[in-house]
């Protein structure tokens, strides 16, 4: 009997969590492009790519996805389209008393990366780069839980996402879990080999950035010649902790 009570009541937590996200994620499109909006933002991060200078590319405002927060935050993104996979992620990870709902709150991003995966949630596309080869893109819009733990819930989080997560329906096979680089963070993860640091630059187009993922300083490597990179100031480079090896 204590059994059923708890599956019904993950499974009305589920509802919930899928519900109250779907609201945040009605107001934006699924598509790219739309999401997106602005083509030299696109533009640039296909010249990015296609220099061999970055191997993919996220699209958000620093609200919505506040990586180079100066706090100790935990970000965890699937495909926007896969709204139920966090509502069964959080009512898990609630019922076990990983996290509070306080712990979290939602973001969004959009994602263009070198790859040549089928998933039905992504947009294929090619470039070529600046040695002639033709490589494929996946662009796509992807959800995402911003967790701001206290210290004491960091270990438990990520080993959730990292060992379960993926093994939900919805989830990534290799999951794409990233954090900021505070110090506490760095002490708590950087041991476990799961974790690497990673860079990335960041260009502002008003309030909204492109965010390059790449070990490389796009300062130091960019032809300053390029039109795209004209108007833009130098840009911000900054540290984030990621299991994905960017």
């Amino acid at each position: 009997m204590e059994d059923k009570n708890q599956e019904n009541r993950i499974g009305e937590r589920k509802e919930y969590y899928t519900n109250k996200f779907s609201k945040y994620l009605n107001k934006y499109p699924d598509n790219f492009k739309d999401f997106v909006g602005d083509t030299d933002i696109t533009n640039l991060a296909n010249e990015l790519m296609s220099k061999g200078i970055s191997t993919g590319c996220n699209v958000a405002t620093f609200t919505e996805f506040p990586i180079n927060s100066n706090n100790s935050l935990i970000f965890y993104g699937v495909y926007k389209q896969r709204v139920e996979h966090f509502g069964q992620l959080l009512a898990i990870m609630e019922q076990r008393k990983i996290i509070d709902e306080s712990d979290v709150t939602f973001g969004i991003r959009g994602t263009k990366v070198l790859g040549d995966w089928n998933d039905e949630e992504c947009i294929k596309g090619k470039l070529i780069t600046t040695k002639g080869e033709v490589k494929e893109t996946r662009e796509s819009v992807e959800a995402v839980l911003v967790f701001q733990p206290s210290p004491e819930k960091v270990e438990a989080i990520v080993e959730f996402l990292v060992g379960e997560a993926p093994r939900l329906d919805g989830g990534y096979e290799v999951p794409d879990i990233r954090t900021t680089a505070t110090y506490e963070l760095r002490q708590q993860l950087v041991e476990n080999s799961v974790f690497k640091i990673a860079k990335a630059n960041v260009f502002s187009f008003g309030d909204i950035n492109l965010i390059a993922l790449t070990p490389k300083s796009i300062s130091r490597l960019v032809d300053k010649s390029s039109n795209a990179l004209n108007s833009l100031l130098n840009p911000e480079l900054f540290e984030f902790i990621s299991v994905v090896d960017f």
